[in-house]
């Protein structure tokens, strides 16, 4: 059987033409099979594989040593786990950074149905956001007149709203991004008073 390569990824089958690799491997897809110069290698049979990061997040996988590849311990059933660290190895996550992972998505996902929830009954963001500054503008001028139908409107509301964010819940995301937003406005106004 002959191949056409790139480095050792088979790209394409040839009875013709291309490069003599030998005999093929049953029940593997050329997607997990290379050619290392003297057989055709299952990956799923590796314990050690030479991974590329030809774009970022983007990962090619090798039998043998290509340039710009790293050898990483792993099956080749952890490829989408990897993970390049800021000084550019080339790893497989461990298993916290995986939960992590998969914790952050499930929490993106019933984000976006709340989301979707909300849209259909208050409308879009810009018609939640009008609606935020009725309330910003209604407190406002409570707060500086007292008057009667304002304060009887926000007594009205208490019951609805006081247990919508319970503090539990709430109370150490909110602290944290008091936190981030003072740091990153603290350098934001420092570059622009740099403008100057």
């Amino acid at each position: 059987m002959k191949a056409i390569l790139d480095n050792d990824v088979i790209i394409s089958l040839s009875t013709s033409t291309g490069t003599e690799i030998g005999s093929f491997p049953k029940g593997a897809g050329l997607e997990r099979l290379r050619f290392d110069g003297q057989k055709v290698v299952d990956l799923a049979l590796l314990s050690s594989i030479w991974v590329r990061e030809p774009v970022p997040g983007f990962y090619e996988l090798h039998a043998v040593s290509v340039p710009g590849s790293q050898s990483v311990a792993m099956t080749y059933a952890q490829r989408a786990n990897l993970t390049t660290d800021p000084g550019g190895a080339i790893r497989v996550k461990t298993p916290a950074e995986i939960d992590a992972e998969r914790l952050s998505q499930e929490k993106q996902l019933l984000k976006n149905r709340l989301r979707k929830r909300l849209e259909a009954k208050t409308g879009d963001a810009p018609d939640q956001l009008a609606d935020a500054y009725k309330l910003i503008f209604a407190l406002i001028v409570y707060a500086r007149t007292g008057s009667p139908v304002l304060g009887q409107f926000f007594d009205s509301l208490i019951p609805d709203i006081k247990d919508i964010y319970p503090l539990d819940h709430v109370q150490a995301a909110l602290i944290q991004a008091a936190k981030d937003l003072k740091a990153e406005m603290a350098q934001y106004y420092a570059a622009i008073d740099g403008l100057k």
